[in-house]
């Protein structure tokens, strides 16, 4: 996908010291943007658009526990326009958990250990729908696009509905593996 983003362009990652902010900041710097990164994300709306104003940034993306927005400043007045785009995280976006199993079963890595096998599961462990980091890290950036273009974006499931638990992804890798 090819981006239509001004590089000239500043954005606030807010949340940006996680896996998924990482990927976020690393592709809006290949792409000529400058990220300002605030590590852990804060829902506090001041501190938000004091960082926006102090540094005159022409962007926000929130990469929150429960959910991410992407935000752009509004060129009329030191306001954010804060109905652009929502992923809506209920089914928690696990990023690890594939790569950790195929390095614990071929042995790259250390066991992968499964906390928590007491959820109303059939297996008990926990069901999400999992997405690649750097496939969500690209959304965020395209829906960055669109808002950028004056238009706005409803909520977005970037999922595709189908979710697997903890042990059925490790069992499938070792199938695919042969372990």
């Amino acid at each position: 996908m090819t981006s239509t983003m001004s590089s000239n362009r500043s954005v606030l990652v807010n949340g940006g010291g996680s896996l998924l902010g990482s990927h976020v900041v690393h592709l809006l710097r290949s792409r000529g943007r400058r990220a300002i990164v605030l590590d852990e994300p804060t829902d506090d709306l001041a501190i938000v658009q004091g960082i926006v104003n102090d540094n005159k940034l022409d962007a926000v993306i929130h990469i929150g526990t429960v959910c991410s927005v992407v935000l752009k400043a509004c060129e009329d007045t030191e306001s954010l326009c804060w109905s652009a785009i929502h992923h809506d995280g209920n089914d928690e976006i696990c990023m690890g958990l594939i790569p950790r199993a195929i390095d614990a079963a071929l042995r790259r890595g250390p066991p992968l250990v499964v906390f928590g096998a007491d959820h109303p599961t059939p297996d008990g462990t926990i069901i999400r729908d999992y997405i690649d980091v750097e496939d969500l890290a690209a959304a965020h950036l395209a829906a960055l696009d669109i808002v950028e273009t004056g238009r706005t974006v409803g909520p977005v499931d970037l999922g595709n509905g189908v979710g697997h638990s903890v042990l059925e992804v490790m069992d499938a890798v070792e199938e695919v593996l042969g372990c």
